[in-house]
C-alpha cells in the first residue's frame, strides 16, 4: 500500500516519471493505480510520464525502429560514429535489454486500469513510440464519473 509518511493527503495532483515501469508486473501496476486513487483529492488529478509497451507486434517492432533511429542519430551526432541500423540491432540484440519490452503494459492496458480504480476524464496527454504521458482527474460526486 502506498502511504505518504511525510505529508497529509489527499493532494491536489500525484506526479510519477518513469518509475512506475519498474516494478515489471502489471498486476502490480494495476493495484498502484488504485492505492494512487485515494492520495488524489476531488478534482485533482494523476500524471504519469511513463514507458509504455506496444499493444501488438507491428506496435512493437515500428518501436525498436525508432529507438535504432534514436541511436543512430546519437552516434553520429556525439561520436562521429556511422552504423548502420542492421548493425546497431545485432549490437543491441548481444546485450542490451530494452526498458519496453514484453513486460511493459501497453497505453491502453494502463488508461484502463487507471479507469479501474476511480479516475474520470482518463487520457494521454503526449505519446512518442514507448514514452508517453497519461493521467486522470477525480471529480467530486459519482455521477461525473466515466467508465469504459
Amino acid at each position: 500500500m502506498l502511504q505518504s509518511a511525510c505529508l497529509p493527503a489527499p493532494f491536489d495532483a500525484v506526479v510519477s516519471a518513469f518509475a512506475i515501469h519498474n516494478v515489471r508486473s502489471p498486476e502490480r501496476i494495476r493495484q498502484i493505480y488504485s492505492e494512487i486513487f485515494p492520495l488524489v483529492g476531488e478534482g485533482g488529478c494523476f500524471l504519469n510520464s511513463e514507458m509504455v509497451g506496444a499493444p501488438g507486434e507491428v506496435t512493437r517492432r515500428l518501436y525498436r525502429r525508432e529507438r535504432l533511429l534514436e541511436m543512430q542519430e546519437r552516434l553520429k551526432r556525439e561520436k562521429g560514429i556511422e552504423k548502420s541500423l542492421d548493425e546497431l540491432e545485432k549490437e543491441t540484440q548481444a546485450g542490451i535489454p530494452s526498458p519496453r519490452g514484453p513486460g511493459a503494459p501497453s497505453l491502453g492496458q494502463q488508461i484502463s486500469w487507471l479507469y479501474e480504480a476511480g479516475f474520470d476524464e482518463v487520457d494521454c496527454f503526449w505519446k512518442e513510440g514507448g514514452q508517453a504521458i497519461f493521467g486522470g482527474y477525480r471529480w467530486t460526486g459519482s455521477n461525473q464519473r466515466n467508465t469504459l
